[in-house]
């Protein structure tokens, strides 16, 4: 055999050879590129479903209430998207829509002091001395009402509900807003 048909002998090989494996190497590209687009998809339209979150929360007393028709139009979103507490990792919790959306809250809501629903984002004030005071919520209306009225409101604060901004007194005497949820939103879920 001469040293061109041994070539050509060896390049037939090589590429009965390469034909399958590179047919499975692009089928594998598009199952992983199909898989992660859906996972991807899934999470952007559960991310979706609670954009307006914001506005079916209230504070109620001292605690933080979801809208119950909100809550029953998610769930009922969610299952037409096929996701229910399994797909979320809550196993077979019946209440998983009320479970998401409370860890949600939780670390993006502030602490209301009440026996109910509460957020864990606390406020507190630095004193001179190098200490601080942890503030106290105090009802919208009843903080201004004290303010207006010259009363102590420097160990509260109060929520607008409005824009969920936080209202302190600062040591000027005038009342500050604070937009905490910018502050805690890389925290939240």
């Amino acid at each position: 055999m001469d040293s061109q048909k041994i070539r050509q002998l060896i390049l037939k090989g090589i590429k009965t050879m390469l034909k399958p494996i590179l047919i499975i190497f692009i089928i594998v590209i598009i199952l992983v590129s199909l898989f992660f687009g859906v996972i991807d998809s899934m999470f952007s339209n559960v991310s979706k479903i609670f954009e307006d979150i914001v506005d079916n929360i209230k504070i109620a007393g001292n605690n933080i209430v979801i809208d119950e028709d909100y809550m029953n139009d998610a769930k009922k979103r969610l299952e037409k998207m096929g996701i229910n507490s399994q797909t979320l990792g809550l196993g077979n919790d019946e209440n998983y829509l009320e479970r998401y959306l409370e860890a949600e809250i939780v670390t993006s809501y502030p602490y209301l002091g009440g026996e109910g629903l509460q957020g864990a984002v606390y406020f507190e004030r630095a004193k001179i001395d190098g200490t601080t005071v942890r503030l106290n919520y105090l009802e919208y209306n009843d903080f201004y009402n004290r303010f207006n009225n010259g009363g102590d409101v420097d160990s509260y604060f109060t929520v607008d509900q409005n824009d969920w901004t936080v209202h302190v007194k600062k040591i000027d005497g005038s009342i500050e807003k604070i937009n905490y949820k910018n502050m805690v939103e890389k925290f939240a879920m």
